[in-house]
C-alpha cells in the first residue's frame, strides 16, 4: 500500500538523519556525503549500453551506496557511448553551497561523462562534463533557484573505445546528491475523498507522523506538490493538484511550524510516476509529494 511506503521512508529517512558518513572515491580517496546512505539514486529508468558493450551489464550495480570492492564486480561500465537514466527516490538534488552531485566512477582514470539533470525526464539541463579526476558537479548558475531534481543521466563520451577492454566507457559505481533533501509520497487516497481536497481524519494521522519526523530537524523549507492521475479534465486536475497541496500546507501552518519555510504547488496530471492506464498506476499518480530540505 502507497500509505505503508509512506511509512517506510519516513523511518529509513529518521533512521539515518544526520549520519553524514564517509566513502571510498575507487581512487583512494574518501569523500563525505552529509545524508549519508539516504542521499544515493535508489532506481533504474533506464540504460542504453554503448558498443563496443561491456561485461559489467547489470546497471543496479549503479544504485545505492558505493560498494567497489577492488574485483571486476559491484559496478555498471556503459560501454562506448551508452547512458543510464537513474532516479532519486526518497531524495532529490538541488543547489546548496559548493558541489551538489558526485559520480562515483572507477577505473584508473575518470572517462569523460556527460551529466544532465531533469525534473520531470522531459526537460534536461546539461551540467557538463566530467573527465580525468573531476567527479563533482556543482548546479550552481544552471538551475532556478529552489529547484529540485529526480532524475541524472550520464553519458559515456567515448573517449575509451577499445575492443580489447572487457569494460569499456564509463564504470559507475553509485551518484549521489551532496545537499541531498528528503523526500516522501502521500497516499491521496488516505488524505482525500475523491474528487476532494478537505483532509480526512485518517489523511492526518499521516500528516502527524511527518510532524514527528520534522521535529528531529533542524528547521528548513518544506515543498508541497500535488500530482492527479489522467482521469478528468486537465483543468480540473490541474485546480485539484494545487488545492490538495495547498490544504496540506494549511494543516502544517497550524502546527506551529513558524520557523520552517513552506510552499505548495500542484503539476495536475503532467509528472506521472505510473501507467495511467492501469489501476495501480494511477494510485501511484495520484500523491502528494513532500521535499524536505534541513537547515544548514
Amino acid at each position: 500500500m502507497r500509505n505503508n511506503l509512506f511509512l517506510f521512508f519516513l523511518l529509513f529517512a529518521g533512521s539515518v538523519f544526520s549520519q553524514a558518513k564517509w566513502y571510498n572515491d575507487g581512487h583512494g580517496k574518501m569523500v563525505k556525503i552529509p545524508l549519508g546512505d539516504v542521499a544515493f539514486a535508489d532506481e533504474v529508468v533506464s540504460f542504453t549500453m554503448g558498443f563496443p558493450p561491456s561485461v559489467a551489464r547489470d546497471s543496479s550495480m549503479a544504485l545505492g551506496p558505493p560498494d567497489y570492492d577492488g574485483g571486476s564486480g559491484n559496478f555498471v561500465s556503459l560501454g562506448c557511448g551508452g547512458s543510464i537514466v537513474l532516479r532519486f527516490r526518497d531524495n532529490c538534488i538541488r543547489d546548496v553551497e559548493g558541489p551538489d552531485i558526485f559520480v562515483f566512477e572507477l577505473g584508473k582514470y575518470v572517462e569523460s561523462t556527460n551529466i544532465q539533470i531533469s525534473e520531470d525526464l522531459q526537460t534536461w539541463i546539461d551540467l557538463g562534463n566530467i573527465g580525468g579526476g573531476q567527479v563533482s558537479v556543482d548546479i550552481a548558475g544552471k538551475v532556478k533557484p529552489g529547484q529540485v531534481f529526480s532524475y541524472i543521466k550520464l553519458t559515456d563520451l567515448k573517449n575509451a573505445c577499445s575492443r580489447s577492454d572487457s569494460w569499456p566507457g564509463a564504470d559507475i559505481d553509485a551518484v549521489a546528491a551532496i545537499g541531498s533533501g528528503f523526500r516522501f509520497f502521500l497516499n491521496c487516497e488516505v488524505l482525500f475523498d475523491p474528487g476532494k481536497w478537505d483532509l480526512k481524519p485518517a489523511g492526518e494521522n499521516d500528516l502527524e507522523k511527518l510532524l514527528k519526523f520534522l521535529g528531529n530537524i533542524k528547521p528548513g523549507s518544506i515543498r508541497l506538490e500535488g500530482h492527479t492521475d489522467s482521469d478528468g479534465s486537465d483543468t480540473f486536475n490541474q485546480k485539484l493538484s494545487e488545492k490538495r497541496s495547498a490544504s496540506i500546507e494549511q494543516w502544517l501552518t497550524g502546527k506551529a511550524l513558524s520557523e520552517w519555510k513552506l510552499a505548495s504547488l500542484g503539476y495536475g496530471k503532467t509528472r506521472p510516476v505510473g501507467d495511467n492506464l492501469t489501476k495501480d498506476g494511477k494510485q501511484k499518480n495520484r500523491r502528494v509529494e513532500v521535499i524536505i530540505i534541513p537547515g544548514d
